[in-house]
């Protein structure tokens, strides 16, 4: 386990289903400079932690053969803990971000694996299975530190409080990345989050797998003795009720009005 400081599944008929998402480069960031910018600021969100950058990221290391796939490597899988705005869960949403860094030299070829979970495991941890996505192969620049947008469709936020987790793979030998590379790819550390909250913790599975409808996936929690808080970029963006937008648009009139009178 590494950290690196400024110096350098939907069920369906009871099948798990792992479902595509389109990976969109949305941003750029340099480790070892602090600074803040965030996603787009006319979205409303749920959950938003791509504000305020460390400067610093993390990989989780200790790449191997997928427990699920035995053609594939994979890293093993870090979870943030998301505690989004209350009443966020069944707001449409169709996207959310993320964010990578590679360590390598080059330019590598990685597959995401994108999972979430209740927060019912054992002391609060990663428990019931959500759902999954994978992306295809994205490439990432040799020593870039990026955020994506995962667009995956329009479906409801599926809780208000979850565990969101990240691996990445070699596609099954689609592309040439070795487990060492893959052990220097990672996330970027923000915090705090603008809009909701994390723990300053995070979980990480023990063993190297894709995690498809895992329930209570093996691992335990870490962290960074509180320097830096142990929070990931994550951000989930929602679009309001139509109610929410009328009640909105009344006090935004009633605010104009207010103005005209004075």
């Amino acid at each position: 386990m590494r950290i690196y400081l400024a110096l350098a599944a939907l069920m369906l008929g009871g099948a798990v289903v792992a479902q595509n998402a389109t990976a969109t480069l949305a941003g750029t960031y340099q480790i070892g400079h602090p600074g803040s910018s965030g996603v787009n600021a006319a979205e409303m969100m749920a959950y938003d932690n791509t504000v305020t950058f460390t400067g610093q990221a993390y990989a989780a290391g200790n790449a191997g053969i997928d427990a699920q796939n035995a053609n594939n490597t994979i890293t093993q899988m870090v979870f943030d803990d998301i505690f989004c705005t209350p009443g966020s869960a069944g707001l449409s949403t169709s996207h959310f971000y993320l964010t990578t860094w590679n360590n390598n030299a080059v330019a590598e070829q990685v597959r995401m694996r994108i999972r979430f979970w209740q927060m019912d495991g054992a002391g609060g941890g990663p428990g019931t299975f959500i759902t999954g996505y994978s992306t295809g192969l994205v490439t990432l620049n040799a020593g870039a530190a990026n955020i994506w947008n995962l667009t995956i469709g329009a479906i409801p936020l599926w809780a208000d409080n979850f565990w969101a987790g990240i691996a990445f793979d070699n596609n099954a030998g689609g592309s040439p990345i070795t487990a060492a590379e893959l052990n220097n790819v990672g996330q970027l550390i923000f915090d705090p989050p603008a809009v909701g909250t994390s723990n300053d913790v995070f979980y990480q599975s023990n063993i190297t797998s894709a995690f498809f409808g895992t329930n209570n996936p093996p691992g335990g929690n870490h962290w960074f003795g509180g320097s830096p808080h142990a929070n990931f970029g994550w951000a989930f963006p929602v679009v309001p009720e139509p109610g929410t937008l009328a009640v909105l648009a009344t006090g935004l009139v009633g605010l104009f009005f207010r103005r005209v009178r004075k």
